[in-house]
């Protein structure tokens, strides 16, 4: 990102998920209630066909204990990359169950993205979630699409951008709720998407530039050298714009403050939950942040150097289920085991 300018309380169990913990074994195994009945699919999906390798042990970094896994209520995942692998338009089978899996258990979900919120609601349609944070960090909808926070570009902060590419001829588009609307160079940007880039079917042509007096956008998206981003902090970098890389030569523009981990921290406070409660699956420099704060966190094999540098783990790519696996092995596994554990006793 370039700017411009303890051990908490036990798993929540499924009775009492949403109102507060166990913390007694005695009191855990009065309220858990059975394993989630899952399907002879799922079962194999969950501990039958995992892939053999795992999740990779990021060097020098401890592995986790089953205590501390047991204390994981809550996942936060990036979708494109993470549970969608690119060219797809919807989730794996065994990541819908992994996921509903995790929530069956009082695990709560959250899924991450920089994709625009009514962008971001159509790839979660058949992801099971309970909140959704969209534009990397700048707009949080609850499950529905029920704004709960929302952070938008002031206009000095907009017209700066579009001055700058203009001058500099730089595709540029702006975040709006139903999709992307680029002021500059539409047609370049267009032509500079791949095929199969999530964004082709919600970039509109802007060059009208009115989008905005209906609402503000919640940040920017610019095709510019690394040079022109040191160039616009010279010249702007009073107005506290973030530029976040999501390709060569391709950046995401946020307000300094807003990002994923700003919006989840918001979240799990409304849980009633920490960092060390939560664990992050991500791919990209946008996801940075949330793998540093979570207890437990992996980056997709193939990911970003700075993704996978900050998470503790790597987990195989979104193409082999990789976040599915992942989950299912740190934390489902600890699950069951425990659960196997209280119905014999022990």
């Amino acid at each position: 990102m370039h700017a411009v300018g303890g051990a908490g309380p036990r798993m929540p169990c499924r009775a009492h998920a949403g109102s507060g913990f166990c913390r007694a074994d005695a009191d855990r195994r009065a309220c858990r209630q059975p394993w989630p009945c899952l399907s002879a699919l799922a079962e194999r999906l969950f501990f039958g066909t995992m892939n053999k390798t795992g999740a990779r042990r990021a060097a020098g970094k401890a592995m986790p204990e089953g205590e501390c896994l047991l204390q994981i209520g809550a996942v936060i995942c990036d979708i494109d990359g993470t549970l969608l692998p690119a060219g797809r338009s919807a989730v794996s089978a065994r990541t819908r169950l992994t996921l509903l899996a995790l929530k069956s258990a009082g695990v709560r979900v959250a899924l991450a993205t920089g994709r625009a919120p009514q962008v971001a609601l159509a790839a979660a349609e058949k992801i099971p979630y309970d909140a959704l944070v969209c534009a990397q960090g700048a707009a949080v909808l609850e499950k529905g699409g029920k704004p709960r926070a929302l952070h938008a570009l002031d206009e000095q902060q907009m017209y700066a951008l579009v001055d700058f590419c203009e001058n500099g001829e730089w595709p540029l588009n702006f975040v709006f709720d139903e999709g992307y609307f680029a002021y500059v160079e539409y047609e370049r940007m267009l032509r500079g998407l791949p095929e199969n880039d999530m964004q082709r079917p919600w970039l509109f042509d802007g060059e009208d530039q009115n989008r905005h007096l209906a609402a503000m956008p919640y940040g920017a998206c610019a095709f510019l050298p690394e040079s022109a981003v040191h160039a616009f902090g010279q010249k702007y970098g009073h107005l506290g714009l973030c530029f976040i890389p999501f390709a060569p030569g391709k950046w995401d523009i946020y307000p300094a403050g807003v990002d994923k981990a700003a919006a989840v921290q918001g979240i799990l406070q409304g849980w009633g939950l920490s960092w060390q409660q939560a664990a992050a699956i991500g791919d990209g420099a946008g996801d940075v942040c949330l793998l540093k704060r979570a207890d437990l966190s992996a980056a997709m094999e193939g990911g970003s150097p700075k993704a996978i540098a900050a998470a503790r783990y790597t987990a195989p790519p979104a193409e082999e289920d990789g976040a599915a696996q992942f989950l299912s092995q740190y934390i489902l596994r600890a699950l069951r085991e425990e659960e196997d554990g209280a119905h014999h006793g022990v």
